[in-house]
């Protein structure tokens, strides 16, 4: 299977609930409402709203 597939199946059994994805690529946070990009320790860098 490829990423892509597996990402579409979790996002698809996933789609009615809240679902945390931690990710060091953007690809498998292309399907996300919201993302949030945090620094090290915790800091919040920036919020995201993808359109």
């Amino acid at each position: 299977m490829t990423e892509e597939k597996i990402m579409n199946e979790i996002y698809g059994l996933y789609q009615d609930k809240m679902l945390i994805v931690i990710a060091y690529r953007s690809s498998p946070t292309t399907m996300c409402d919201k993302m949030y990009n945090f620094e090290k320790f915790g800091k919040k860098k920036a919020d995201y709203i993808p359109q």
